[in-house]
């Protein structure tokens, strides 16, 4: 005689059926793109095409999951930090098609590596102890105190050919994290506005400022006729905010017992010795030039706020609040060594590290150096159309030519070896990118 099944093993047997028929009903009726499609990689230009041949032969799904809505009438779009995917069904199969990066010829980062896990790499391999363990990890509240990035135009001699000269702050920004440094492990949080000290030489506050003993205020920019170039006002979430002193709280940081000077001076030292197709100086390059952004921004790679494995975000923000802090109090100072009588009267130009200023007078060294202003040069004839958009000429010939984000002279890719003249930048033009398309 049969075995009889007792309740609790039929209601366990009806689940797994249910879920089963679940399942194979979810499989009928819905897509799988990461199991069913196949993925096509495209250069921008071939994105480019693909896209507006889709939007003029094609609708765009309301959804890309429902199998009985999404035919070869239709088609899906999503946008993935920097670059686009497009969902389509042709010839009984599913694509998805990317344009990997918005511009491929920025694609270095996916060939070499992330920037900041190739920099904690290095350092613990010189250290002996990873960034968390040297700096202490914060959560992103003290993205707030990250000052912005100082960027400025002389709008009086836009349009206009001076005589100028320039100076470059060699990696303004790694330079910051150079020297002492703050450690969130035996941080406290105090009440108002504290001043750091010896004991605590790093003091973050809550309204987005930063002070560093015998060092900088933040909270002295205020009255700068170029403080607006240097918070984030009404920008976004992590704005600068108006507190009163006895309204605000500061967190006060000792320094750490370690540095990373050994880390950037080994990638700077590389960039400036190896050839530019090698490896090394490709990794070198990557690195000064996109390491701290990575340590307060969107983590793109996994699609979610992350810059290291599940510790949150933004977790070196008090770093880089303390490296940008540092680079824009260096062009502030350097802006009152050029003008001493009349303050702004000769600036023409400010981008990150770099200054243009009117007439000839040396105030940069003759070598790079990290962090150290050098000289690029001197009493040229210059010509100004916006920001990192202008022309320097000398002895005939063109010694500096920014384009901003042209990429295209009289139609044609720009070559950055001619010699240009200041006619070219009315010239100049955009390729069309997939964002054109989307939004056009």
């Amino acid at each position: 005689m049969p075995e009889l099944i007792n309740g609790d093993t039929q209601k366990t047997i009806k689940l797994k059926v249910n879920e089963t028929m679940n399942i194979m009903y979810k499989r009928i009726t819905s897509i799988s793109w990461k199991k069913e499609a196949t993925k096509i990689t495209l250069q921008n230009d071939e994105m480019v095409e693909l896209i507006k041949n889709t939007k003029a032969t094609r609708k765009l799904a309301s959804t890309k999951t429902k199998r009985a809505e999404f035919d070869e009438l239709h088609y899906g779009l999503e946008k993935h930090g920097d670059y686009y995917e497009l969902y389509m069904y042709k010839d009984g199969k599913y694509y998805i098609y990317s344009n990997n990066s918005m511009d491929t010829s920025k694609n270095e980062k996916s060939e070499i590596g992330r920037a900041d896990r190739l920099f904690e790499k290095k350092f613990v391999e010189l250290n002996g102890l990873t960034l968390r363990k040297a700096f202490g990890f914060v959560d992103n509240t003290l993205k707030r105190c990250i000052p912005k990035q100082f960027y400025f135009v002389n709008e009086r001699y836009i349009n206009k050919i001076v005589k100028a000269s320039s100076i470059d702050a060699s990696s303004q920004y790694p330079s910051g994290c150079l020297g002492t440094l703050p450690d969130m492990h035996g941080a406290i949080r105090v009440p108002g506005r504290q001043m750091p000290s010896e004991e605590y030489p790093f003091a973050f506050y809550a309204s987005g400022h930063v002070a560093i003993y015998n060092e900088l205020d933040t909270h002295n920019w205020l009255s700068h006729p170029l403080m607006r170039y240097l918070f984030r006002l009404d920008s976004d979430r992590y704005d600068l905010r108006q507190l009163k002193d006895e309204e605000d709280e500061t967190i006060l940081m000792p320094a750490s017992s370690y540095t990373m000077d050994k880390t950037w001076d080994y990638f700077y030292n590389n960039k400036k010795q190896c050839t530019k197709d090698t490896e090394e100086y490709k990794i070198a390059k990557l690195i000064m030039n996109k390491t701290i952004g990575c340590w307060h921004s969107k983590d793109k790679d996994e699609k979610r706020i992350m810059s290291y494995e599940d510790h949150g975000s933004y977790q070196l923000a008090h770093i880089v609040a303390v490296a940008i802090a540092r680079g824009n109090q260096k062009i502030l100072n350097k802006l009152e060594e050029i003008d001493t009588i009349i303050p702004l009267f000769s600036i023409l130009h400010i981008c990150v590290d770099g200054i243009i200023y009117l007439g000839d007078k040396i105030h940069g060294q003759d070598t790079d150096e990290l962090g150290k202003f050098s000289q690029e040069f001197v009493n040229a004839d210059f010509l100004m159309k916006g920001q990192n958009l202008y022309c320097a000429r000398k002895d005939n010939h063109c010694i500096k030519f920014k384009h901003s984000g042209y990429d295209l002279l009289d139609g044609k890719f720009i070559d950055e070896d001619q010699d240009f003249e200041f006619t070219d930048l009315d010239k100049l033009s955009c390729k069309t990118r997939v964002g054109d398309i989307i939004n056009g």
